[in-house]
């Protein structure tokens, strides 16, 4: 499966020929790490930050294990990735163009091709992935657009089980990941081998 992440290549090499494979350190992350990673103003910013994006990463990190995807030991966060993406004028694509807007905040950063088997990696729609964050429900893909609002009045009343209870529809199933139901889709897998990687583009800040 031909995947596409924005990571430091430096970093990632280095751990690849120390360690013969790359695992994330979470206290990097963005949106869970620690405050300076996370770039915050105040200890506020930081603690609400990982409030919102710390449980809908568990809930990643379960569902991984729960399809039986292989977790190292010290594999704590997944590496992230792209699948597909649709350009404005509709069209599908695997590689993230630096050029439009959702991917332009990434010019500096390296961007690595990988060729990774499918069994190693959880697909999920980036639209209904804001659902998991802000722990609401997911509508069923055969829902009617003239019965959603309906169905939302409905999911008012449901407890948060019930509600987490449909975030299984955010998984992409490998067959249809170029489907036209599904504009953005991001990949998750635990660790980055030395014959995953088959390119690296750099970004503007070289050498890092």
């Amino acid at each position: 499966m031909e995947l596409w992440t924005f990571q430091p290549w430096s970093a990632v090499e280095r751990s690849l020929r120390e360690y013969g494979r790359y695992v994330p350190n979470p206290a990097l992350s963005p949106y869970i790490g620690v405050d300076e990673a996370i770039g915050v103003e105040d200890e506020k910013d930081g603690v609400e930050m990982r409030r919102v994006f710390g449980s809908a990463y568990r809930w990643i990190r379960n569902e991984m294990d729960r399809r039986g995807i292989a977790r190292p030991a010290d594999a704590l966060t997944p590496v992230w990735a792209w699948a597909r993406w649709t350009t404005p004028q509709g069209e599908a694509r695997i590689r993230p163009d630096r050029r439009y807007a959702g991917f332009r905040e990434c010019a500096d950063d390296d961007l690595i091709r990988l060729d990774i088997p499918s069994d190693r990696v959880l697909l999920t729609d980036l639209a209904d992935w804001h659902a998991v964050i802000n722990r609401c429900p997911v509508p069923p893909a055969d829902l009617p657009d003239e019965r959603l609002d309906e169905w939302l009045e409905e999911t008012e009343r449901w407890t948060r089980e019930q509600i987490a209870e449909t975030w299984h529809r955010v998984v992409v199933d490998t067959s249809d990941l170029m489907g036209a139901a599904h504009a953005m889709v991001q990949a998750t897998f635990w660790e980055i081998r030395p014959k995953d990687v088959v390119e690296v583009q750099r970004g503007r800040r070289i050498g890092r």
